[in-house]
């Protein structure tokens, strides 16, 4: 079996002021992963399926996919006992 991981994962805050960050992330994720090669389904015979039986959806590729993520998070403190947070994130895939 042939397999392929691909992550590139940065992240940089910025200080806005003495209370504020601001923090941003990305990661780039590509995968590729080829079957184990003895995958196979034992029929109730007993035998084993062909090999070029394929069980999943043709068209949906599980095995070759590239993701990316990216988001922020900034934070206000309001005081040492409270602080404000806002938080996104969003993925293409």
């Amino acid at each position: 079996a042939t397999s392929r991981l691909i992550t590139i994962a940065p992240t940089i805050t910025f200080k806005i002021g003495d209370r504020t960050d601001l923090n941003l992330h990305y990661e780039y994720i590509n995968s590729f992963a080829n079957p184990p090669e003895g995958y196979s389904v034992l029929l109730s015979d007993g035998s084993k399926s062909p090999r070029s039986t394929y069980l999943g959806y043709p068209d949906f590729s599980f095995r070759d996919f590239t993701t990316q993520k990216f988001g922020y998070r900034l934070n206000h403190k309001l005081n040492d006992n409270w602080q404000i947070r806002n938080t996104f994130s969003g993925t293409v895939s």
